[in-house]
């Protein structure tokens, strides 16, 4: 989804809540959305070895982390601080991305659940050169698997900020 003014962004905070019910199988892990980005001038051509994405995930025990994927590159995976995911109830999420200036390793990720930061790295490489932009949400839910039997969580429509 790459909603209006979002495309050539450097930095975006996307919002939103999860709910998952109290005996929630968190299977062998999944994702939840998060943001995508690359080469605006090529976007008709692009192949997913130009592609950027930071997403939410969770381990099979329901360890969130972020995970992000530069370049088609092995994903950069920054877990959360050993608490779980809570179910029965509302989690706000909130994920914080700015890029890095051009081949240095000065870019931000952040996570927040309820309002506790838990996933915090200033020093990332998402971008090698100025082309590369955040262009919109990848909207995506799922298991990293086949998902266990009655599957089922809510989210809340997404809010997204940019600069």
């Amino acid at each position: 989804w790459s909603p209006p003014g979002i495309s050539g962004a450097i930095a975006t905070c996307l919002v939103y809540s999860v709910w998952l019910p109290d005996k929630f199988d968190f299977g062998d892990g999944g994702f939840l959305p998060g943001v995508f980005g690359g080469d605006r001038g090529a976007a008709r051509q692009q192949t997913d070895s130009d592609r950027l994405t930071v997403t939410l995930e969770w381990s099979d025990d329901g360890i969130p982390s972020l995970a992000a994927a530069v370049d088609g590159s092995d994903r950069l995976r920054l877990s959360g601080a050993g608490t779980p995911l809570a179910t029965g109830r509302w989690m706000k999420m909130e994920q914080e991305v700015i890029l890095n200036d051009p081949g240095q390793k000065n870019g931000t990720v952040r996570l927040w659940v309820d309002g506790e930061l838990i996933v915090e790295n200033q020093r990332v490489q998402l971008r090698k050169d100025d082309k590369v932009l955040l262009t919109g949400v990848l909207a995506a839910i799922g298991y990293e698997r086949t998902p266990p039997p009655n599957s089922l969580l809510r989210l809340s429509p997404i809010e997204i900020a940019r600069r």
